[in-house]
């Protein structure tokens, strides 16, 4: 016979059961979680342990980079340059570790100085290929809080592998000839493809960087142009200033030598120069990216009430890149057809 004690009874007993069930399910699923977690956590230990590796060491920190870059375009594909780093010893040490990769670099010619320039003897040079490491030893100890100049030449091949420094091109319509330019893509490990530098985003430090090229091709780097010279060493060249840099990281470091036009902007902010960079026969599809940018800028200045710190604002379209766009402090770099845009009044 069916009472009322007898059903709730059987609803005890079915709650005690599901309970024990779901209990059961939720130890299992802790459990899981737990395993989870703690499996993550000895993978990044693990992979800590092994990035540590190939981390510079922090016995020295730069303060300023003075950046000296030729570059061969049609003829040879290469670039040679100087490059020179003034930077603060943090530990004692009688090695300098920076990175370098894909540069040839005569170990004779790397010079070390104090600020007083007192040259210091260099003992060896050597390179660690698979760490793309380069250490300059020293025949002496490097002080603590002395500031010291490292100064090494360099040179490479403009490839297209778009990384690094790199040649890129395309077809010129009227002529229908083929055009070079040369371009950089340093993100994020690619700047030591390009100059002996300490390639990791916490070493920041100012660019001041000069770029020489043939005449009838101009340049273009992070910061406003400052002036030009004939070179001093051939009489086809040109050299091309460019102010110092405020403190950067490595991998926002950008310069390109090219035969492109630029389109400047009608911005009311007269403090930051607005321009799109690029081939002669897009000039007339970048009406959108010209009228839009300015207004971007200005709003991002009101939104996080800060002014835009650089002098100018550069869009370059690259005809090869491998990404969609790369954010170069002053000059941005896109793919050539993530800008264009003809017709504006759909937008």
């Amino acid at each position: 016979m069916v009472t009322l004690n007898n059903v709730v009874l059987l609803g005890r007993v079915k709650f005690v059961f599901t309970f024990h069930k779901h209990s059961k399910r939720m130890k299992f699923v802790g459990f899981k979680m737990i395993f989870i977690i703690a499996l993550s956590l000895m993978r990044s230990f693990v992979n800590s342990e092994e990035t540590s590796d190939f981390k510079l060491h922090t016995n020295f920190k730069p303060v300023s980079y003075e950046l000296n870059v030729t570059t061969h375009l049609e003829d040879k594909f290469m670039f040679e340059g100087v490059v020179c780093i003034r930077m603060t010893c943090v530990g004692a040490t009688d090695t300098i570790v920076l990175h370098s990769t894909s540069l040839n670099i005569d170990t004779k010619s790397v010079v070390v100085a104090n600020c007083g320039e007192n040259v210091i003897p260099v003992n060896s040079v050597s390179f660690d290929t698979d760490k793309e490491l380069m250490q300059v030893k020293s025949t002496v100890n490097f002080k603590p809080c002395d500031e010291y100049l490292l100064t090494i030449p360099f040179t490479g091949n403009l490839t297209d592998d778009l990384v690094g420094y790199y040649r890129s091109s395309y077809v010129d319509k009227e002529s229908n000839q083929t055009r070079w330019l040369a371009t950089t893509n340093f993100e994020p490990l690619d700047a030591r493809r390009a100059f002996p530098c300490f390639d990791e985003p916490e070493y920041k430090a100012t660019f001041k960087i000069k770029l020489s090229h043939k005449k009838g091709l101009t340049s273009i780097s992070n910061m406003k142009f400052m002036n030009q010279i004939n070179c001093p060493s051939n009489a086809d060249y040109v050299v091309d200033e460019f102010e110092e840099s405020p403190p950067m990281s490595t991998y926002l470091v950008a310069y390109m030598v090219s035969d492109f036009v630029y389109t400047e902007a009608n911005s009311e902010n007269d403090q930051v120069k607005y321009r799109i960079i690029c081939k002669k026969d897009l000039a007339n599809q970048t009406e959108f990216a010209i009228n839009l940018g300015p207004k971007a800028l200005k709003y991002y200045e009101d939104y996080f009430d800060e002014k835009f710190p650089l002098h100018k604002q550069d869009i370059a379209a690259i005809p090869d890149f491998s990404t969609g766009a790369m954010e170069n402090w002053g000059l941005v770099t896109f793919l050539y057809v993530k800008l264009k845009c003809v017709n504006t009044s759909r937008i």
